[in-house]
């Protein structure tokens, strides 16, 4: 759908809407006599069809969306880091239930998109993870703690941020 056809679209559904109510606050009124109804529904149309045309034609900054800027490279490689912190852990807990590591990293639990899992051997594994502007390695023979640093506190902090 274009952006015409979605503007006259919603200019449509704006002056259905007005029609509707005003329609209902003359019914509420009592109609005003043999023709109050009569003119209360050519005003109401009026009133509709001047507010398509204007939204419409005039294409008011308020119906247009601002787009959302994409997160920061910072941002991002936090949020990226915290995820692989979970999943490690999750790599880990698995571990100490089953006394190995995972075959695949689904095994281990529900994973997210862009972290892959390399087996090195039978006691480490490696994780990596992939987004638009990061790559970040994890290797089990790393502290957790230190792999993650401030990135859950960045992820914390700045969750809703504009």
């Amino acid at each position: 759908m274009t952006d015409a056809e979605r503007e006259l679209e919603r200019a449509r559904a704006l002056a259905e809407v007005m029609k509707r109510e005003a329609e209902k606050a003359q019914s509420e009124k009592g109609g005003g006599g043999a023709d109050g109804g009569f003119i209360g529904k050519y005003v109401s149309l009026g009133i509709a069809t001047l507010a398509f045309f204007y939204i419409f034609f005039a294409s008011p900054p308020w119906l247009d969306p601002q787009p959302i800027e994409p997160p920061s490279a910072e941002a991002e490689g936090a949020a990226l880091r915290f995820t692989m912190y979970i999943q490690a852990q999750k790599i880990e807990m698995y571990r100490q239930e089953n006394g190995r590591l995972p075959e695949t990293l689904e095994e281990a639990g529900p994973t997210k998109p862009g972290i892959s899992y390399v087996r090195r051997g039978t006691e480490g594994y490696e994780l990596i993870g992939e987004s638009d502007q990061a790559i970040i390695q994890y290797s089990s023979n790393q502290s957790l703690q230190e792999f993650l640093g401030d990135a859950e506190d960045f992820v914390l902090d700045n969750q809703g941020a504009d």
